[in-house]
């Protein structure tokens, strides 16, 4: 119940400020789904916050709750200015890097040719730097071996790293399970 304090003194301070209400919905947080099970459905017991009850479980993960909630408390004032600075730092390296990873486009024999790895892989299809990350959990230093010096730097940031290697094992779920509800995120 910790957030739901937070979430009530960010409205609090907005209240006395005449300012908009601080509202997170189901597609940006667990606490977003608290609220929303708890004011629209009610509870005749203990509430208990499972992931299951959220749609986006998926996407509600822990490493990018940042992406998905810094811009936004921004913008009400729970943010500091140096903190979002910082962030949008972050979020410019990770677009960078991960724009690049789904631009390299090579056929798999090219890929072959860097990676080891991938000598048993059967497709004959072309896959991004990305889709390799995705199906068949290549790392950083195996892409870096196969594109050019320059590019290869945007992928050198460990934390960033990190970052993509998550998104990419999630993306071919979290696509089905966006499918499933109907919602763009």
């Amino acid at each position: 119940l910790f957030i739901l304090g937070i979430v009530a003194g960010i409205n609090a301070a907005a209240s006395s400020q005449n300012k908009k209400q601080f509202v997170i919905d189901r597609t940006e947080g667990y606490i977003g789904v608290l609220i929303d099970d708890l004011t629209s459905l009610g509870t005749s017991e203990p509430y208990r916050m499972f992931t299951s009850r959220a749609e986006l479980r998926l996407h509600l993960r822990p490493d990018n709750a940042d992406m998905r909630l810094t811009k936004k408390c921004y913008l009400q004032g729970a943010v500091s200015e140096h903190r979002y600075n910082h962030f949008l730092k972050i979020l410019s390296a990770y677009n960078e890097a991960q724009n690049l990873l789904k631009s390299l486009r090579y056929p798999i024999n090219f890929w072959k040719r860097f990676i080891p790895r991938l000598e048993n892989v059967r497709a004959t299809k072309v896959y991004s730097a990305f889709d390799l990350i995705c199906r068949y959990e290549i790392d950083f230093a195996e892409i870096r071996k196969a594109i050019p010096v320059e590019s290869g730097r945007l992928l050198e940031n460990e934390e960033i790293e990190h970052r993509l290697k998550i998104e990419a094992f999630y993306h071919f779920y979290l696509d089905k399970s966006l499918a499933k509800v109907s919602i763009t995120i």
